[in-house]
């Protein structure tokens, strides 16, 4: 839930920056044997390509100190990656930005868990 909780934040401030009235966010789950995949799509303006190779850095923010520490995308990339053993990527042009998330199932005493 953090993870999505920060993608949303992040939607919601460049909303705001970028000051876009017609806002959009889909989100999309798709289950296949092995995993589930998951997009967060926006409309809020995209992020520039030499800004994309940051974003998951610690400390990296385009906002001022008031309003972010540049920590929220490290931490979920850190949650996604490290803790459930999946992948998040970002893919961005000058109207959107998508970002996926990969998590695998896992099988525990034959029972599928998902987290």
């Amino acid at each position: 839930m953090q993870v999505f909780l920060n993608i949303l934040s992040n939607s919601k401030d460049a909303f705001i920056e970028h000051n876009i009235e017609s806002r959009q966010i889909i989100f999309t789950a798709h289950f296949n044997k092995d995993e589930i995949l998951f997009s967060i799509q926006d409309n809020a303006g995209g992020i520039p390509k030499n800004i994309q190779e940051h974003i998951f850095d610690p400390y990296f923010t385009t906002k001022s100190k008031e309003l972010g520490t540049g920590l929220g995308l490290y931490m979920s990339q850190i949650i996604i990656e490290k803790h459930l053993h999946g992948s998040i990527k970002v893919d961005s042009d000058s109207d959107k930005t998508v970002f996926y998330i990969k998590i695998p199932k896992i099988d525990i005493a034959g029972v599928n868990r998902v987290y």
